[in-house]
């Protein structure tokens, strides 16, 4: 095959054509015929500016023109950036060859044949000369993108071409370095799906592997959004909970807004149910704190805390005769957790982030983790985000930290009853909780077993406990008819807490594991401020999730 004619545009074709009313067309492909000319023209009106997007390849989506909001081209290439530029009006940037094309990942984002070229990349810390090789985005070896050279690449790049466009037509070319950050991310549960979403959103190069083991707890997970419990918690951890609760109204109508309406999100409430004098001298503990973080008019997702009777309760939910009263928390939501991380991956696939199969090992670089090895592949990363659940451990058991996260088994049953879609989230003092689902769905949970390993099994000992506790609580699910038993390999740590941010001593790696039965609650939010993290923004990790624990232990 020829090389493709687009080469032959570099930087000193540009220029020489600066002083003109329009830039040239971008040659056609002559080996291919895929690639379409793309042209940057100023309009005949003097206050306008109109930019003609362009296709990279024949099954690519051509990038939407919106001033501020860059599109990608299905095929992963980050096709052409818009954005405003109050000094110099609009500017077009156009990524040069360099970006990774990850129609290999999946023939539902492009077909046709990827080829191999070489291109650079830097770390997000500074300037690198390491190179790899990644598929061409076009069905030819030679057309790579516009293949627009700089004189800069050889020194890190890759770079921007920004062009300028004037009312007057553009000026000059002004050369712009970007720095494209590849984050490998290890693990597509909830926890590596909310960080892979965010980390896709702000622009890096998401890579996300994941070994389908068996046993994970997101699928088993019930789904509770509460940051309120029959359990006493902390100042700290309340104020996360009570604002992880706020991000999932974020994360819903971020799925609205994508077309992704079956999100699961539904307000039941809840009800903290005493059963005995006891706990309605502990209920009325959990009134004040709930009170203490709502206020008199209540907060997102959790509404406005009332103190319920023995009456309020039989009048609202006549399937539990035993409670003696209850705190009632009006707009608490569940969810399914299968479908909050199918949408996180859908939204981050839809930004280019791409999916592997594979059982995945660290590789270093020294003392810092270079990438991650799956079979037959070696995936090269500025950094690297551990969010393996429970399996978290044994991928830096070689490396000399002491990762505190171990396997808990949690049971979860699975009834129907009449009338069971009328029950709210309902939690008490005796360790279970009851919630419902639209067909009648009960769902009784949970044991925390930490003594199973990464069975995943159910057990005569642990469905016995869950219902002879729940039949305490709702005793006409004598009737209920039996569904399933769902069994979860939760990532619990030694002390209770998450463990996030960077792997203390290992420049590069990043946690985001040991969430335990907070993982649903917890992870979406704690993902956001993870990628954030990341990416460099100013985010401070709250210390009661900080992996930084980990040094001073």
């Amino acid at each position: 095959m020829g090389r493709c004619e687009a080469s032959s545009l570099t930087r000193s074709t540009i220029e020489s054509t600066a002083d003109s009313t329009s830039l040239p067309d971008m040659v056609r492909c002559p080996v291919c015929r895929t690639c379409p000319s793309a042209s940057v023209r100023t309009p005949n009106s003097s206050s306008d500016v109109t930019f003609s997007p362009m296709n990279w390849c024949r099954s690519a989506l051509t990038p939407k023109g919106v001033p501020g909001r860059p599109r990608a081209s299905v095929c992963g290439a980050s096709a052409c950036r818009i954005t405003p530029d109050s000094s110099r009006g609009l500017v077009v940037l156009v990524r040069l060859a360099g970006e990774r094309c990850s129609r290999r990942a999946s023939s539902a984002r492009g077909s046709g044949p990827a080829t191999s070229s070489s291109r650079t990349t830097a770390r997000a810390d500074g300037p690198s000369d390491r190179r790899e090789t990644s598929p061409a985005c076009c069905t030819s070896t030679a057309c790579r993108y516009l293949l627009i050279e700089s004189r800069n690449m050889a020194r890190g790049g890759p770079c921007l071409l920004a062009v300028p466009l004037c009312q007057d037509g553009p000026r000059h070319v002004s050369e712009r370095r970007t720095v494209v950050v590849r984050v490998i991310v290890i693990g597509a549960g909830i926890a590596g799906a909310s960080v892979a979403y965010p980390l896709a959103a702000a622009g890096a190069d998401v890579v996300v592997v994941d070994d389908a083991q068996p046993g994970r707890a997101t699928s088993a997970g019930a789904g509770i959004i509460t940051p309120v419990s029959a359990r006493p918690v902390g100042e700290a951890k309340s104020r996360i909970m009570f604002a992880a609760v706020e991000h999932y109204l974020d994360l819903v109508r971020r799925f609205e807004e994508s077309g992704l309406s079956d999100h699961s999100y539904g307000v039941t409430g809840e009800l903290i149910a005493a059963f005995d004098n006891d706990e309605l001298r502990r209920l009325s503990e959990v009134a004040e704190r709930a009170e203490a973080r709502t206020g008199r008019y209540g907060t997102a997702g959790v509404g406005v805390p009332k103190l319920f009777s023995r009456q309020d309760v039989h009048e609202r939910f006549p399937l539990l005769p035993g409670v003696l009263g209850g705190v009632w928390l009006p707009d608490v939501a569940r969810v399914d957790g299968r479908i909050i991380r199918d949408h996180l991956m859908t939204l981050a696939a839809q930004l280019g982030a791409q999916v592997l199969q594979g059982r995945a090992e660290l590789v270093f670089d020294g003392s810092r983790v270079s990438g991650v090895r799956v079979p037959g592949e070696f995936l090269e990363g500025d950094h690297v985000v551990l969010a393996a659940g429970a399996w978290s451990e044994a991928l830096v058991e070689t490396t000399g930290l002491d990762l505190p996260v171990y396997p808990q088994r949690g049971q979860i049953l699975h009834l129907r009853i009449p009338g069971g879609s009328t029950l709210p989230v309902i939690s008490v003092f005796r360790g279970i909780y009851l919630l419902s689902f639209p067909g009648d769905r009960v769902v009784i949970g949970a044991t925390r077993e930490d003594d199973s390993g990464f069975a995943t099994h159910a057990t005569a000992g642990g469905v016995d406990m869950l219902i002879r506790k729940a039949l305490g609580v709702v005793p006409s699910l004598q009737r209920a008819e039996w569904l399933e038993v769902r069994v979860g390999i939760r990532p619990a740590s030694r002390d209770g807490e998450p463990l996030l941010g960077p792997a203390p001593g290992i420049d590069g790696l990043w946690l985001a594991t040991g969430f335990g039965p907070q993982g649903l609650t917890l992870a979406p939010y704690s993902g956001r401020l993870l990628a954030e993290a990341i990416m460099g923004e100013k985010t401070e990790i709250p210390e009661i999730l900080s992996a930084a624990r980990l040094a001073a232990a």
